[in-house]
């Protein structure tokens, strides 16, 4: 009988200024993955995944990051690895992937105690 894998589990936030807030940084990220101003931009842009560990980079935190803000329940790492790598296929990097739900759960408010691991900050909201 095989074991069921589980990973991290990414638990959205519920306070709605941080909801917010994490909004914002998916369309920076959204931003980054597409490359204005960077070299994936105009050279080689399909080959950006395997080539440029910014592009990686902002793509692992993008998706994980939409996840976790479309879900009510915690996100499984693990289940959303899954998906990933049959996006990205032989490009896909664990680690790069590990560290992208490790900066997104710090920023969801989940991981107060642990140091950074990466990782821009979170925009200010202007109100």
């Amino acid at each position: 009988m095989s074991q069921k894998k589980q990973g991290r589990l990414i638990v959205p936030p519920t306070d709605e200024k941080l909801k917010k807030r994490l909004a914002l940084k998916l369309k920076e990220y959204q931003e980054r993955i597409s490359g204005k101003g960077k070299p994936w931009e105009y050279k080689h842009p399909e080959l950006a995944h395997s080539l440029y560990e910014g592009h990686r980079d902002a793509c692992y935190k993008a998706h994980v990051l939409e996840a976790v803000l479309k879900s009510d329940v915690p996100v499984d790492s693990w289940k959303l690895s899954l998906e990933v790598a049959a996006i990205w296929g032989k490009d896909f990097n664990v680690d790069d992937f590990k560290i992208a739900c490790g900066v997104i759960d710090k920023y969801c408010g989940n991981l107060p105690d642990e140091p950074a691991v990466g990782g821009t900050g979170l925009p200010e909201l202007i109100e």
